[in-house]
């Protein structure tokens, strides 16, 4: 049988075939190629090879990769080890801007960005969280975007359970020093948008971002997601001196002088009724060695507590809001002495490893754990409330004995704003203050003395 070649029409041909730089680094081209004389008589030559060669190095051969590297809050992460994949160039690091930079990458080829961050698994990391990610298992409040979802996936099971709370309470104590299944961060294509109505975990999305066929500036951004940090509060700042302006919250007890051998019981009590969500504090407790720990008032177990030689670690939350009253024991420890001593002088609170905080009330309230004996204080000064306060404000005190007492309040700068001469009863007295006597916004300060009793606390009025 004859040969028959299907051509294009006519019309479909062109006599010029444009070429750019694009077409540089590519392999030849093949392109059909017809000559045809003026009576219209054809030969077609199919797949010519069209190699496009810069001889005059007009195109460019280099382009940059670059990017950065930030929170869902827009904050820069340093420190951020970037990887081109596919390239000799060395590893990169973000700086303080959260910025990386690929310089004169070979025009052309193929490569792959890969963000990588292991460090200060701590970093965000408290029993809030703990908190947050359980009332979401539980379904009481649901983590609200989907990077919250990948924070709280601690095991990267690919879901949320209760076993995320038991490998985050042990980071928390320390029985963890780094996630066993999990790296401290991850990152996820900046670019990339997560699909409404779907389980953000059921979702493959991008922790790295592929380049095909280099051929232009590549500005590939990150969104860095500090696994276990569901409240936000990762610092990225790296600062050693940030001022602390939340308030304290004192748990008391009663001192005792003991001997060696001898066993004490130490009632941690409230200072004051609370609604509370949790709480996590480091007891250090030189010379006394833990016999048990129990509560009355919460419910207590061994995976809430790591206990070393001279250090109690606790991280509790309940399964909602728990209200307890004033000298309530939150958790009571029988303690051995190794020898003899006063238990004022060695039990405290540390803020070494975790910071010794609590947690209060429906918005959260994030307080300081103190620690103080009861003693023979003439006055115990509460805090104000409300506080923030902007039209009225009450400080509630108690005293001993009755007798003429001093109020002083100062402003940030030590400025005397207002001084009043107090006549308090024995026990309970309130002191009412309101707009028209301290009438600035601001941060102030307000002691009360009686007898040789000083004592103070800071209030801010809007």
């Amino acid at each position: 049988d004859p040969l028959t070649m299907a051509l294009p029409p006519m019309s479909e041909w062109v006599d010029t075939v444009w070429v750019d730089c694009d077409d540089v680094p590519m392999n030849p081209a093949e392109y059909p190629v017809a000559v045809i004389d003026e009576a219209g008589n054809f030969i077609v030559c199919a797949g010519q090879e069209i190699a496009v060669i810069d001889t005059l190095g007009i195109c460019p051969t280099n382009y940059n990769v670059f990017g950065e590297v930030r929170t869902i809050n827009a904050d820069p992460v340093k420190n951020v080890q970037i990887e081109l994949g596919n390239s000799s160039m060395a590893m990169e690091m973000t700086d303080g801007n959260g910025e990386y930079a690929f310089p004169s990458m070979a025009y052309g080829l193929d490569y792959t960005v890969l963000p990588f961050n292991n460090e200060e698994p701590m970093n965000g990391v408290s029993t809030l969280d703990l908190f947050l990610i359980q009332q979401h298992v539980l379904g009481i409040n649901e983590l609200d975007n989907p990077y919250n979802h990948i924070a709280a996936d601690i095991n990267k099971s690919g879901s949320i359970s209760g076993v995320d709370l038991i490998e985050l309470r042990k980071l928390i104590l320390g029985i963890y020093l780094e996630f066993p299944n999990n790296t401290s961060w991850r990152h996820v294509d900046a670019g990339f948008v997560f699909p409404d109505a779907i389980d953000p975990l059921d979702v493959t999305f991008p922790e790295d971002y592929n380049i095909d066929e280099l051929n232009t500036n590549m500005d590939i951004d990150f969104i860095g997601v500090k696994i276990g940090d569901v409240d936000g509060s990762v610092d990225v700042s790296n600062a050693t001196d940030k001022a602390d302006s939340r308030q304290s919250f004192e748990l008391r007890f009663e001192d005792a002088k003991v001997i060696a051998g001898e066993r004490v019981k130490v009632d941690l009590t409230l200072d004051h009724d609370v609604e509370l969500a949790g709480f996590q504090f480091a007891l250090e407790h030189l010379g006394l060695s833990i016999v048990e720990i129990k509560s009355e008032n919460i419910e207590l177990n061994e995976g809430n507590w790591l206990s070393s030689q001279d250090e109690l670690r606790i991280s509790w939350i309940g399964n909602d809001f728990q209200n307890l009253r004033k000298e309530e024991a939150l958790i009571s420890i029988i303690f051995e002495a190794d020898r003899v001593l006063s238990l004022k002088d060695v039990l405290s609170v540390r803020n070494t490893f975790i910071n010794s905080e609590i947690y209060l009330g429906r918005d959260l309230e994030v307080r300081n754990i103190g620690l103080k004996p009861y003693g023979n204080e003439t006055i115990l000064v509460f805090q104000n409330s409300p506080n923030p306060w902007k039209v009225a404000t009450s400080i509630q005190l108690e005293s001993n004995t009755s007798g003429a007492a001093e109020l002083l309040i100062h402003d940030a700068i030590g400025k005397l704003i207002l001084k009043k001469s107090l006549d308090l009863h024995k026990g309970a007295n309130v002191i009412k203050l309101d707009a028209t006597e301290i009438f600035e916004r601001g941060i102030y300060f307000y002691s009360i003395t009686k007898d040789t009793v000083k004592l103070s606390k800071q209030m801010i009025k809007i």
